[in-house]
């Protein structure tokens, strides 16, 4: 009634402000519920869209900010299809202005490349993510990932061995940073059968990481690769301890390795099954079987 007395123009401007309130109240329940309750969040996103795309212009921050978290929940949720498109209009939008080495924008970026590897869109993950990597050195890990998934190991070794050398200037040898590298590179190099180049990638992390007590998942995984580049290179004696130690590493640690990298436990099965079908002992070989 009362709205109605309103002269129209200033009512529909007046309607508009009431439905941008009650997004607001909605988009911050919405991020309460994101993490314990993706499935009761996923509605109210949907809805604060509708409700700002009907009342803001496509550029406005506050549209964009929804658009990204509601990618991020249907990527979450395996909706794919859903979050491809809606990512992929932010990261249009974002790319003219603030521009393309804006943060706002590189997130966006790295959430539509990330997306993308996770649909098994492949070509595409890596089309975006080395450029944005070109601009932020944080999402070299996406991007790695991204390359074993292809196959494309040869390019993962060229990355790394360009940025390591910076990274042993600007961080111990036990740090994380230059951990990581040696791990990929090991990995990397045992993909393509380049044994002789792995081990001593590999044999640094293990040294390193026997001198500081580590002694997670990665640390045992590492160990049970540098038997394999070991056995390789058909030093059977001194690859045997480190195979059978990194497997029972990773047995003993198997509950906190993630989902995506569960087949490390049988790649170290079938290295030890490797081991003894080169020396001729059917019986260790039958057990692992």
């Amino acid at each position: 009634f009362y709205l109605k007395l309103i002269p129209e123009p200033q009512r529909i401007g007046l309607v508009a402000q009431a439905d941008i309130s009650a997004a607001a109240a909605l988009s911050k329940h919405a991020n309460e519920l994101a993490y314990s309750d993706p499935q009761a969040a996923l509605p109210l996103w949907q809805e604060v869209l509708g409700i700002q795309k009907a009342n803001l212009p496509n550029d406005d921050p506050t549209l964009l900010l929804t658009m990204f978290k509601l990618g991020i929940l249907y990527s979450r949720l395996h909706q794919f299809d859903k979050a491809i498109p809606l990512v992929e209009e932010v990261v249009k939008i974002e790319k003219l202005n603030p521009g393309p080495d804006n943060p706002r924008t590189i997130s966006a970026m790295v959430l539509l490349g990330d997306t993308y590897k996770n649909a098994g869109r492949l070509p595409d993950a890596i089309r975006i993510l080395e450029e944005v990597a070109a601009r932020d050195p944080n999402v070299v890990q996406s991007l790695i990932e991204a390359y074993a998934l292809a196959g494309e190991h040869a390019k993962i070794v060229a990355l790394l061995l360009t940025r390591l050398p910076e990274a042993r200037k600007s961080n111990p040898p036990e740090s994380a940073t230059v951990m990581d590298m040696l791990s990929e590179l090991g990995a990397a190099c045992l993909a393509q059968k380049e044994y002789a180049e792995a081990e001593p990638y590999l044999r640094e992390f293990v040294t390193t990481g026997q001198k500081t007590g580590r002694n997670d998942w990665i640390a045992f995984d590492t160990q049970s690769m540098l038997g394999a580049a070991l056995l390789g290179e058909k030093k059977y004696v001194e690859a045997e301890p480190l195979l059978l130690a990194g497997y029972e590493g990773l047995k003993q640690s198997e509950k906190t390795i993630p989902p995506q990298d569960k087949s490390r436990l049988l790649d170290a099965i079938d290295r030890l099954i490797e081991l003894y079908t080169a020396t001729d002992r059917p019986n260790e070989m039958a057990k692992w079987q």
